[in-house]
């Protein structure tokens, strides 16, 4: 029979190998890797490589894949308005942009913001398009892309 300190033992080491952060690879599910940093070109990459992977699976519903879309995006601090989900292009904000007054801001207007242009000099957008593949269903193609000023859908 094992003592009680081996069993311990045994299972604090078990629990390290399993529950192991310190991993030299930055990882976006650890909170190891500061995606909120869009100032960093990689980071647009990483959010990239992340809805890639996400949207692998098929959908049966447009409306619902740009929802969960809009869910995983808020796991990174990016938002957009779902009025008319579907396929298209929306407008990112960080946080939920930002409105109010500033030091700057004329007595009757308002600062509006995305929280984005301020540090990257741009807005962003995330492009949507879906392919049938038939039987119903359809696979969503996911992108970040920086914003040229088109109109974006709302």
């Amino acid at each position: 029979m094992k003592a009680f300190n081996q069993i311990r033992k045994t299972l604090n080491e078990d629990y390290a190998a399993v529950y192991d952060y310190s991993s030299s690879q930055p990882n976006v599910g650890s909170g190891s890797y500061g995606v909120h940093e869009l100032g960093d070109p990689e980071s647009i990459e990483v959010i990239n490589n992340f809805l890639s992977n996400y949207t692998r699976k098929l959908y049966f519903d447009k409306k619902q894949a740009v929802v969960e879309l809009k869910v995983n995006l808020n796991k990174f601090g990016l938002d957009f308005d779902v009025a008319s989900a579907g396929e298209g292009t929306y407008a990112l904000k960080m946080w939920g942009g930002s409105f109010g007054k500033t030091v700057d801001t004329p007595f009757d207007e308002f600062h509006k913001s995305d929280n984005i242009a301020e540090k990257l000099g741009h807005g962003l957008n995330l492009e949507v398009n879906f392919n049938k593949v038939g039987n119903g269903l359809c696979k969503a193609e996911v992108m970040i892309v920086p914003s040229t000023g088109e109109a974006e859908t709302e």
